[in-house]
């Protein structure tokens, strides 16, 4: 999911940024762990969602809340830290036999929320079923270098690859389910993980329930259920908060709201470093958006600086490309062209634009009218309105539209807009944020842009066996990308976690898997 006043001030700012948060981390962190009170089994936590779930199979979840309530269902073979290192879950340990075979050794004495028992079985099934075509999972292409999963013995599996595949144990987080029982179509709507929680009920756009299992395997989690509450508005989030209705809300939240509730005693604020952004996603279908001049003249109109700070309250941070503050593929060298109204207007005549008598753009008897679209949060809306303001300045006449989320994500899936206005979260290794994005057949490479160079620089970084050759590979790619313009990225977003006094033991993850409730428990 600003334009740049120089290098040095970003960077300097983003410093400064990175200090704030990890130091309100720490804080945060350390007021939750009071030495002073002993944890206490019991309760139910109750957590604010904006969207409600599409699925909980975890093969085929795509949303952010769908991952947030699978991570405590199910279990990976892997775990991702917060230092984005693969960490045992399922498997208890692993290795590299050759460039193309990695072996693992299995958790033993696991049991599904059913009471089946989990063995290689399973994680061959899970691997076959998001590997076959029929079966439509969403991030197939995240896992198409598998070329077979095969067992071991009970409790070990084999993953046979087609190439070397370097990000491949940051995707092996993937819930693994019963291949006994995860066949039916009615899976997605009952599911059966080995996590520490299983679904109680779900009733669809209101709440979903989750009560702790008998049957896990670690350690017994103090919370006995947890409710996820869908409240598309975010402010309202805020205020059950505030009233004790929920214990938790996280991301998207109202920067103004969140400022607000630093300074509120009776909760504790969360801030780290996000693994996502929030980009302008350009129709290259559009007959308008297919001229690349028309591109780079909104690039020049899109003030970073401005909608972080003024709207973002520099919770989020300017960004130019999909690499993320913080690892190990981002460059700061790559910045986005200032912000500048005066370069726009001279692009866009040189490209044949001209004023008609109502001062609005044309060339070849067509207007230059933009449709900017999002779904109902309201600081996006917001950018989208600035932005149109700015747009007019010019000549260019936009409307603002905005939709429920199910709605606005179907039609930019469709090809059917202009200018969205999304955001991609989850980011933990640069092929996430680019591979199926941006090479020519991916799965999310909604905008229709296709460049062979590209394409073989991510299938590069993919097969590369060194991270400085995936550095490489992913600098060029995002040069590349930069200049082409599908996307326009405005920002890196943060991760803020809000709680009430009575929460303890949460450690947040900026990965936003949910899984670090198990260790939270609820004082009177």
């Amino acid at each position: 999911m600003s334009k740049s006043y120089g290098w040095k001030v970003r960077m300097a700012a983003g410093a400064a940024l990175a200090l704030m948060l990890a130091g309100c981390g720490t804080t945060a962190a350390q007021q939750n762990a009071s030495a002073s009170q002993k944890p206490v089994y019991g309760g139910t936590f109750s957590i604010g969602i904006p969207v409600d779930a599409g699925t909980l199979d975890p093969r085929l979840a795509q949303d952010t809340s769908a991952q947030a309530v699978d991570s405590l269902i199910f279990n990976g073979l892997v775990a991702i830290n917060n230092s984005l290192q693969a960490v045992p879950g399922l498997a208890t340990r692993w290795k590299q036999v050759n460039a193309t075979t990695w072996d693992f050794t299995l958790r033993q004495g696991v049991e599904f929320s059913n009471g089946q028992p989990f063995t290689s079985a399973d994680v061959v099934y899970t691997y076959q079923t998001i590997l076959n075509p029929k079966f439509n999972a969403p991030h197939a292409q995240l896992y198409a270098p598998i070329k077979s999963v095969v067992a071991l013995g009970k409790y070990e599996v084999q993953f046979n690859l087609s190439e070397p595949y370097a990000p491949l144990l940051s995707y092996l987080n993937m819930g693994i389910v019963p291949h006994l029982s995860a066949g039916g179509a009615n899976f997605a709507t009952h599911p059966i993980g080995t996590g520490p929680y299983e679904l109680k009920s779900w009733q669809r756009n209101s709440q979903i329930t989750l009560v702790r299992t008998p049957h896990f395997y670690g350690q017994k989690p103090y919370l006995s259920q947890i409710d996820f509450a869908v409240l598309p508005d975010n402010t309202a989030q805020v205020n059950a908060l505030k009233a004790g209705t929920l214990n938790m809300i996280t991301s998207p939240l109202p920067p103004q709201d969140i400022i607000t509730l630093e300074k509120d005693p009776s909760v504790t604020v969360q801030k780290e470093t996000g693994l996502g952004i929030i980009y302008l996603n350009l129709n290259l279908r559009d007959p308008i958006l297919k001229d690349l001049k028309v591109r780079e003249a909104l690039d020049l109109l899109v003030n970073r600086q401005a909608i972080t700070q003024s709207i973002y309250k520099g919770i989020d941070t300017p960004a130019a490309t999909t690499l993320i503050p913080g690892t190990w593929a981002y460059d700061p060298n790559i910045q986005a062209p200032a912000f500048n109204v005066a370069a726009a207007k001279k692009l866009l005549a040189e490209d044949g634009w001209t004023k008609n008598s109502q001062g609005v753009l044309q060339k070849n008897g067509k207007t230059l009218t933009l449709t900017l679209s999002t779904y109902n949060d309201p600081n996006r809306v917001e950018i989208l309105t600035y932005l149109q303001n700015v747009l007019s300045q010019v000549g260019i006449q936009a409307k603002v539209v905005q939709q429920d989320w199910a709605t606005f994500i179907a039609g930019v899936m469709a090809h059917h807009y202009q200018v969205a206005l999304i955001g991609w979260l989850g980011l933990v290794d640069p092929d996430k944020a680019m591979y199926e994005q941006f090479t020519t057949n991916g799965a999310f490479n909604w905008e229709g842009y296709s460049s062979p160079t590209v394409d073989q620089l991510l299938q590069s970084a993919r097969t590369a066996t060194t991270i400085a050759q995936r550095k490489a590979d992913y600098d060029q790619a995002s040069q590349i990308v930069l200049h082409d313009l599908p996307y326009i990225v405005l920002a890196d977003q943060g991760w803020v976690v809000v709680t009430g006094k009575n929460v303890h033991g949460l450690q947040i993850n900026r990965t936003g898997s949910f899984r670090n409730l198990e260790s939270v428990w609820l004082s009177n």
